[in-house]
């Protein structure tokens, strides 16, 4: 690893404990050898801190009052000195040449200040994604970037995740940030990601509250609105009300 080149891994942790050792090992089993490795601790109430002790010295522990994903992010990205940050949530893990190829990825493309790759899921469901290489217009209408990029840590601190966020978007919301800066990613067309799917996620548990869903995406066109544009804003927040109108008379016709 050469000057400029150092990576950290933070892995945010809630009541993971009996996952969390499976992320590390995945860390500490990188072909490119990381500068840091760090367990953000949100507020665990199980073995989260026991587990991750048992890897000390390589990898530091952060305790902290449970606070959410995104500032167990943003916690992580304040702390760590190195040039390059990714986030690896507790329950996933990564192939051991995740971190060596993305930085290739963002060497060899001038324009790229990120670089993000494939999802291969497994538990609940298996398969592969398809994501697409960066495309502006299609981040507006759904994200496809994952929660695992390769970030430069000075961008992650500059923009930070959404501590508001407590219900999911928060990775949508932070990725339309930084195309509302002009940056943009490169796609690393390998499912380098081991992403696990739960029986119950917080997608699915979104959808069965569609007035969260909803009003949650006219939070992010208004947040974005020099991104979208303020017609797009009027119109896409329009079609969610009226979505969200459908569906609430859809479930009373129910009852």
């Amino acid at each position: 690893m050469t000057a400029g080149d150092q990576v950290a891994v933070v892995i945010p942790c809630h009541n993971y404990g009996h996952l969390v050792a499976e992320a590390i090992e995945s860390a500490l089993a990188q072909t490119l050898t990381l500068s840091e490795i760090v367990v953000v601790d949100d507020g665990s109430t199980d073995a989260t801190a026991d587990v991750t002790r048992t890897y000390a010295p390589r990898v530091r522990l952060v305790q902290q009052r449970c606070r959410g994903l995104s500032a167990a992010r943003n916690t992580g990205a304040a702390l760590v000195s190195s040039d390059y940050v990714m986030f690896l949530d507790a329950d996933d893990t990564l192939e051991p040449t995740y971190v060596e190829h993305c930085l290739r990825a963002i060497r060899e493309t001038p324009t790229a200040a990120f670089a993000y790759t494939q999802v291969r899921m497994f538990g609940a469901t298996s398969g592969t994604s398809s994501f697409p290489p960066w495309d502006v217009e299609r981040l507006l209408r759904e994200n496809f970037v994952h929660a695992s990029a390769l970030l430069p840590t000075a961008l992650v601190r500059e923009v930070r995740y959404n501590e508001r966020l407590k219900r999911g978007r928060e990775d949508w919301d932070f990725y339309l940030g930084l195309a509302g800066r002009g940056l943009s990613g490169v796609l690393v067309d390998e499912p380098l990601l081991n992403y696990r799917q739960h029986p119950t996620s917080m997608l699915a548990t979104l959808r069965r509250r569609p007035w969260v869903l909803h009003l949650g995406y006219c939070y992010l066109l208004v947040r974005h609105w020099r991104l979208y544009g303020w017609r797009r804003v009027v119109s896409g927040c329009r079609e969610h009300l009226r979505q969200l109108r459908l569906e609430a008379v859809a479930n009373i016709r129910k009852r």
